[in-house]
């Protein structure tokens, strides 16, 4: 099976500070070389949206785990955890090397195409390490 097309995921986040100033709303976009992570803490009432989309480039080697939780009556959950775990530590809500994103209603049917799509990513980049190890063999 072959992707084409890229899963996009729309996530917001609730705030886990005491006066909830700190809540994240954004896309997660798994392409064709690399997922790409879009976010934004939203602003309250009083202060409005004065916060700038970020971007973060995830590479499909970085990913060590995907993991999805479904619940009755509550918000579908993806779990990232990442090699790295500099590259998410500016997000709120964050733990080291792991991000939990609570998956929008609109994006429900994109989650389950994403367990094919990161085991096959996963896959090729497997397969291209191992003919690079091959190749090294061949030379020496």
């Amino acid at each position: 099976m072959f992707f084409s097309e890229p899963i996009h995921l729309y996530f917001s986040n609730p705030a886990k500070d005491p006066l909830g100033r700190k809540s994240v709303s954004g896309q997660m976009s798994f392409l064709a070389d690399s997922s790409l992570l879009q976010w934004r803490i939203n602003g309250n009432v009083f202060v409005g949206d004065t916060h700038e989309l970020q971007e973060i480039e995830i590479s499909y080697a970085t990913i060590a785990e995907i993991q999805l939780e479904k619940h009755w009556l509550k918000a579908t959950q993806l779990t990232i955890r990442l090699s790295q775990p500099d590259l998410i530590s500016e997000i709120p809500g964050a733990e080291v090397g792991k991000l939990t994103l609570f998956i929008d209603k609109q994006s429900k049917k994109e989650v389950k195409k994403l367990a094919e799509h990161i085991d096959f990513k996963k896959s090729i980049l497997i397969l291209e390490k191992t003919e690079e190890r091959i190749q090294d063999l061949k030379k020496s």
